[in-house]
């Protein structure tokens, strides 16, 4: 094989090393844009909300960077406005989160819905664990203003997504270096 055609074959790799870049993303953006049914501000105690299509749920809070969140404060509760039943929560093991410059948002809680009208309560009590707790008073950090700060109900999505798409950027980020740096020097390197 010439060394030519070992250039052109690592230089090919940075196109599908683009390709895969961009369906990274948007395998990661499909959980952080997944579907909201209520944004409530937390100096709001209630508000309602519908769910169009049985499934898991997920419990969102979004506030200011570099806050801190007055998580300590309040308990969400989810009540079946058809039944008068409280939809048990589960607390979410391995926290997603999302950033921006100005915004975080972090999952709670998720739970099951089946299709039908749903009451969200914000009840005194903590929705974080002791730790959690005990270590947020030692970050110097003001707390967040409630009026800017909000808890969101959103359609759940697989946490496999996010492995995915993390893993296809990864292979992504080897495929545009490697095929750059080995398309370069190939003729050092094969010869």
């Amino acid at each position: 094989m010439s060394i030519l055609t070992v250039r052109i074959l690592f230089f090919c790799l940075v196109p599908v090393g683009i390709y895969l870049l961009i369906n990274g993303i948007r395998l990661i953006r499909k959980i952080l844009n997944s579907e909201k049914l209520i944004e409530l501000p937390l100096n709001e105690s209630e508000g309602k909300f519908f769910v169009a299509k049985a499934g898991k749920y997920a419990i969102w809070q979004k506030g200011k960077i570099f806050t801190k969140t007055p998580l300590k404060d309040f308990h969400p509760e989810i009540i079946d406005l058809q039944s008068g039943t409280t939809v048990q929560l589960s607390p979410t093991l391995m926290r997603i989160t999302s950033n921006s410059f100005s915004e975080s948002q972090m999952e709670l809680y998720t739970f099951d819905a089946d299709t039908g009208n749903y009451l969200l309560k914000m009840e005194p009590g903590s929705a974080i664990s002791t730790f959690e707790s005990t270590l947020s008073n030692f970050i110097p950090l003001i707390t967040a203003d409630r009026s800017d700060y909000y808890i969101l109900i959103r359609e759940k999505v697989s946490v496999g997504y996010l492995f995915s798409g993390i893993l296809l950027l990864i292979i992504s980020f080897g495929a545009i270096v490697g095929g750059l740096i080995f398309g370069s020097l190939a003729h050092q390197l094969f010869n």
